[in-house]
């Protein structure tokens, strides 16, 4: 067949795009200086994937509809879409997707999977027939890194049949196949309080550090979280975790992305996808179920598009967690676009997406000089997740933390900055006087223009490790990265949503615009731990990077979770405006050893009741827990010790009186 084809000057009339297109942002395709030296052409019979991104018919729309369906004064808030509902109000144009599908099987090219939004065609094909498509020449090359790594050595065009109806063809470049981001401990791991195998953290470590309440839901566990992995993993790896550390056998279901076999493609995606997985089940073992998207074929740009699209056409996990990234400029600017029109979709469904903000400190990731963050985390609808490294004491219980950073050891250090690539959101501008509006970022050299990363923070520091078990890379390890903080976070917000949910709220949906609210309003309990000290500075680079400090910084974000206490912000800080609940009525308990049971009468103009149990003479939270109902029974106390639980009614414009004091009881003594 013969292909007509349009040049990039004349893209800039006939795309649909606003802006001018160039080879550079069209392709993704990286700088010469970024590939290394050339090594040879790529094998023309090779298997090639690539994705053709589309336009949403009306990005605007959907931009704004996914800003106020999470805006508590918004009439949209919480009414999210199905993958129907936003196809048929934002999808990109039909038509065209069904062209561009049969243009591919006209030209000898397989179409992959239907996406329901139609902002992405997945396709593949011999290298030689994509040299042929876009009349250009795919070379091998060699990275500074020692990484393979592939590129036009002749600039791409694009053939008329896709002109004014794709927006960028990603997959025709590759500087970074794999892109896990976890870092093993040297030989001799130590850990500062672990109480696992080899010494490292524990799951039950990491909940008592971080106060992560189990909140004694009535109901059969409901929440489903899903990862994306580069590659499989092996069941065996997962069993024998949760077998040594009394955890359920939560199930794994494996959903194969551009019919992906499953296999173990590499032992470093192995490592990946069973820390991602372990940790998840070990933060919440409530979870009902984990959907692991693997994409093993696809460079990292095309295998996180496709498996993003997967995740946004299924709408089967509210929390997604992505222990993957790749700095910006090599992502470049088409990757990065279409995967936020996927991302728009997703924030709209109620999905919300944590990401990892890299390994490397300020420098980003790939071997670039100077200040880069990462994709995915940098994405405006994704909460970039950085690393801390953390010191627990007696019971691991939770003594201090610090920003994981090279000065400790030269295992890596937090990712974080400020992108290159996205204007400053909405969530990361606070109100210090009416009508003034500046960056949460400013007071600890954050940009006032850009969005700053990450978001948030959790353990990270390989020498304050997790404990893992990878048969593949020799049994138990201690394992760190910010592939440990995402799904720690990750695991955290499942807890957090199911809470949501089972109290009357509904979803949380994309967590930035919630727990940058909380942060900011510095509830009566809070919820933070902010990080003040440390850096992700690379001296040795003359890169002096960011510092974290007080309240929100560029290496930690607002820090770790005080997870009892940020439960309790979840649901006492107001929501909109309205009229509060009353609080409820003659309070009674009948205690037993190692358990109560609260009954009280009903408060009116209530969704629901959070119930708190502190000791008289410590107002840490001991116990929580969430229900619609008017008793509940508060597990896990000591025999014979007093206690004070408060009831307290919440709605979705605030909490009754905190100072409504609770019921004080003694539970029953051994005998």
């Amino acid at each position: 067949m013969q292909i007509t084809r349009v040049t990039l000057a004349a893209l800039a009339v006939c795309s649909a795009l606003n802006t001018p297109l160039h080879a550079q942002d069209m392709f993704a395709t990286p700088q010469e200086a970024q590939l290394g030296r050339r090594v040879g052409d790529l094998d023309a019979t090779a298997t090639l994937r690539l994705v053709l991104a589309l336009p949403l018919a009306d990005k605007a729309g959907a931009e704004a509809f996914a800003r106020r369906v999470l805006d508590h004064s918004a009439q949209d808030y919480g009414h999210f879409l199905t993958p129907a509902g936003f196809a048929a109000r934002f999808g990109a144009n039909a038509a065209d997707y069904q062209a561009l599908r049969q243009w591919a099987s006209e030209n000898g090219l397989t179409p992959g999977a239907v996406t329901s939004s139609r902002t992405t065609l997945s396709v593949s094909g011999t290298v030689a027939q994509v040299e042929r498509v876009f009349a250009t020449r795919l070379t091998q090359y060699r990275t500074a890194a020692g990484e393979d790594a592939f590129a036009p050595s002749v600039a791409p065009t694009l053939p008329q049949a896709l002109a004014g109806r794709v927006s960028a063809v990603i997959g025709l470049s590759s500087v970074k196949r794999f892109a896990p981001l976890f870092r093993r401990a040297s030989a001799s791991p130590r850990t500062a309080g672990g109480t696992g195998v080899l010494g490292a953290y524990s799951p039950g470590d990491f909940r008592a550090a971080y106060d992560i309440p189990n909140l004694g839901l009535p109901q059969a566990p409901s929440e489903v979280a899903a990862v994306f992995e580069q590659g499989g993993f092996k069941r065996s790896d997962v069993t024998t975790f949760t077998q040594r550390y009394h955890l359920p056998a939560t199930p794994v279901v494996v959903r194969p992305v551009d019919g992906y076999d499953g296999s173990v493609n590499s032992s470093d995606v192995e490592l990946e996808s069973v820390l991602d997985i372990e940790t998840l089940i070990g933060i919440n073992p409530r979870l009902a179920k984990i959907i692991d998207y693997e994409q093993g074929t696809g460079t990292f740009q095309v295998a996180l598009l496709d498996a993003l699209s997967a995740m946004a056409d299924d709408d089967l996990a509210q929390t997604i967690s992505i222990s993957y990234g790749n700095s910006e400029s090599l992502q470049g600017a088409a990757a990065q676009q279409a995967e936020a029109s996927v991302l728009t979709q997703m924030t709209a469904q109620g999905q919300a997406v944590f990401a990892s903000s890299g390994d490397e400190g300020a420098e980003g990731q790939g071997g670039l000089s100077g200040y880069n963050v990462l994709d995915p985390a940098s994405q405006p609808d994704v909460t970039g997740v950085g690393g801390t490294t953390l010191s627990t004491g007696p019971k691991s219980a939770y003594e201090v933390e610090i920003a994981w950073g090279k000065m400790n050891e030269f295992l890596g250090a937090s990712g974080g900055g400020v992108s290159s690539f996205w204007p400053l959101p909405a969530y990361q501008l606070y109100e210090p006087n009416p009508g003034v509006f500046q960056s949460v970022a400013l007071a600890n050299g954050g940009s006032g223009t850009f969005r700053n990363v990450p978001d948030l923070a959790a353990d990270a520091d390989p020498t304050t490790g997790a404990s893992v078990y990878s048969a593949a890379n020799g049994g138990w390890l201690q394992v760190g990265g910010t592939s440990l903080a995402s799904p720690i976070w990750a695991g955290f917000y499942t807890i957090m949503n199911e809470a949501s949910k089972g109290i009357g709220f509904g979803p949380i949906g994309s967590f930035n615009p919630t727990h940058y609210r909380i942060a900011e309003a510095h509830s009566i309990f809070g919820g933070y731990n902010d990080i003040l000290t440390g850096n992700n500075g690379q001296s040795d680079l003359g890169i002096a990077g960011y510092a974290a400090g007080s309240d929100f910084d560029n290496v930690t974000g607002w820090g770790s979770m005080q997870g009892a206490d940020l439960v309790f912000s979840l649901f006492s800080t107001n929501l909109s405006k309205g009229k509060p609940p009353t609080a409820p009525h003659k309070i009674e308990v009948i205690p037993s050893e190692t358990s109560a049971v609260l009954s009280w009468q009903a408060g009116t103009n209530v969704t629901g009741y959070f119930i708190l149990t502190t000791q008289p003479a410590n107002p840490k939270i001991v116990q929580e827990a969430v229900t619609r109902g008017t008793i509940v029974q508060v597990k896990g106390l000591q025999p014979g010790t007093t206690y004070v639980t408060h009831v307290y009614s919440i709605n979705s414009h605030g909490t009754s009186d905190l100072a409504v004091f609770g019921k004080l009881y003694t539970t029953k003594s051994q005998n």
